[in-house]
């Protein structure tokens, strides 16, 4: 089906990796917000891999629990080393489950808009429309296969 997209794919791996960045700079505004205290890099290391963690664990919608004790550990071990504080690391904890918390609720609230614009959207393809579309690209006609 992408066969014939080769540069379409590079543009949507490259906007892929786009998204991520811009994800990683937007955790590490909250975390600015929140007084967290981290340099930027050590979100590009943490993140990423508290994001793909708990996007694949299936126990909780959304990785919900699961993404905030993934943030709570990873920044209570790793990122406590920028405090000179007592407890450093309880309060980096406390920090990172704040800042998965606070990223959560912004990602849901605006799949919410999302949801409603979807269910207020006029130019709705009908079923019809839909199983048509999907018949064509499972049995393509024969004139579609020669390009």
């Amino acid at each position: 089906f992408y066969r014939g997209h080769k540069a379409g794919i590079l543009v949507w791996l490259v906007l892929g990796a786009l998204n991520h960045v811009v994800t990683v700079i937007s955790f590490y505004c909250m975390g600015e917000a929140l007084g967290i205290e981290v340099p930027p890099l050590e979100y590009f290391v943490l993140v990423p891999i508290a994001l793909i963690v708990s996007a694949v664990t299936p126990l909780a919608p959304n990785g919900w629990g699961i993404g905030e004790a993934l943030f709570g550990t990873l920044f209570g071990k790793f990122a406590s080393a920028h405090l000179t504080i007592p407890d450093a690391e309880a309060v980096m904890r406390t920090r990172g489950i704040a800042l998965s918390v606070l990223y959560r609720l912004h990602t849901t609230l605006w799949s919410l808009v999302g949801g409603v614009l979807l269910l207020t959207e006029r130019d709705k393809l009908s079923r019809a429309e839909l199983e048509a579309a999907r018949e064509d690209v499972e049995h393509p006609h024969p004139s579609d296969e020669a390009n």
